[in-house]
Formats: structure tokens, C-alpha cells, sequence
């Protein structure tokens, strides 16, 4: 059973992933995409586990393209203008970590559309236990 300051943080991350989901459209930019994730998480005060690599290191991503490659542009970043299309496919791969008890992940793949996104990701969404 994981603690729950786990399925908290865990809780939390699925909420962001979930807010991008419905969020994202064509048109918008990478850096867009990563400024709103960013925005959530202090909204949700967890801005310092969110991307958190420990030792005041920070993921600079929040996802990628997928396509012939596993990973592929565009690369969700702040520093990426790049503009999203109608039809991309996007993994949403972010992770949170409090060094008191470890990191917590979830990557969803999307396609994005100018009518809704949706995820392709077949795996159960909720947090694994062992």
C-alpha cells in the first residue's frame, strides 16, 4: 500500500496530465502547453515536487511528439514556439518528486484535434501499487 503523501502527489499529477487534456488545442505553442502545466502546479502547491529531479534540478520538458520515433518533436518546453497541429500525437510525460518518499510518473499519449483530444493510452490511469 502506498503511503499517502504518494497517492497525493500521484492524485495531483493526474490532475495537471488531466487539465492539458482537455486544454490543449491546435494552434496553441509547446511553450504555451508547458507555461499552463507550470501554472497548475502552484495553483495545486506542488510546484516544487512538479519536475523535481532533486537536488534543485528540474526537468525542462513536459512531453514530446510521437511518431515514426519513439520521441520526437515537438518537445513540450518553455523554450519551444513550435505551434501544435490538428492530428499531432503527444506524450504528456511528467513526474513529480518529494525526496522524502520518491518519484511518481505518468505519461499519456493524446492526439490532439480541433474537436477534442484523446487519449490512446491503454493502461489503467490510476496509481499501481505494490
Amino acid at each position: 500500500m502506498a503511503p499517502q503523501k504518494v497517492k497525493t502527489l500521484y492524485g495531483k499529477l493526474k490532475e495537471i496530465a488531466d487539465y492539458l487534456i482537455g486544454e490543449i488545442t491546435p494552434g496553441m505553442t509547446c511553450s504555451q502547453i508547458y507555461q499552463m502545466a507550470i501554472g497548475k502546479s502552484k495553483e495545486l502547491k506542488i510546484a516544487d515536487a512538479f519536475l523535481n529531479f532533486g537536488k534543485g534540478r528540474k526537468s525542462r520538458m513536459i512531453g514530446h511528439g510521437i511518431g515514426l520515433e519513439l520521441n520526437e518533436p515537438p518537445i513540450l518546453s518553455t523554450y519551444n514556439n513550435s505551434q501544435i497541429s490538428d492530428g499531432f500525437v503527444l506524450a504528456l510525460d511528467m513526474h513529480m518528486m518529494d525526496e522524502n518518499v520518491g518519484v511518481v510518473k505518468l505519461e499519456d499519449m493524446i492526439l490532439v484535434t480541433n474537436n477534442g483530444n484523446q487519449i490512446l493510452t491503454k493502461s489503467p490511469r490510476d496509481l499501481f501499487e505494490i
